[in-house]
């Protein structure tokens, strides 16, 4: 396990830093500030804007999940699994912006057609 404060590595079972003294509590294995868990990002914050902006279309919220499970595993020290969900969650925000594309065209070609019925029945009265 390593320590929060200065980084070193211990035993799993101890108590105390070897080097710094610090008292080792913790939920799961921590890893050094700076380490490789820093490079990996989740895409949440993509995940959550495609959501928000193409809101007729669910699947952002299948990229949430996957940026929540890789900021899970970060957190649990499971580096594969992270870059996994990772990898995961930036392919459902492209296909959430693919989507979501797709619903606002159909439907703004749906409405333009709508708008010009009602104009051609307008201009009769």
């Amino acid at each position: 396990m390593y320590c929060h404060k200065c980084g070193a590595l211990n035993e799993d079972n101890a108590w105390r830093c070897t080097r710094c003294g610090t008292v080792l509590h913790h939920d799961g294995p921590l890893l050094p500030a700076g380490s490789e868990s820093a490079r990996i990002a989740t895409h949440l914050a993509s995940a959550i804007l495609v959501t928000i902006f193409f809101l007729p279309s669910p699947v952002g919220l299948v990229a949430i999940y996957y940026a929540l499970t890789a900021r899970g595993r970060i957190a649990q020290g499971n580096l594969d699994a992270a870059r996994a969900a990772s990898k995961r969650a930036l392919i459902w925000c492209w296909i959430s912006v693919a989507v979501g594309i797709a619903i606002v065209a159909y439907t703004s070609r749906y409405l333009l057609g709508y708008m010009q019925n009602f104009t051609r029945q307008f201009q009769q009265f």
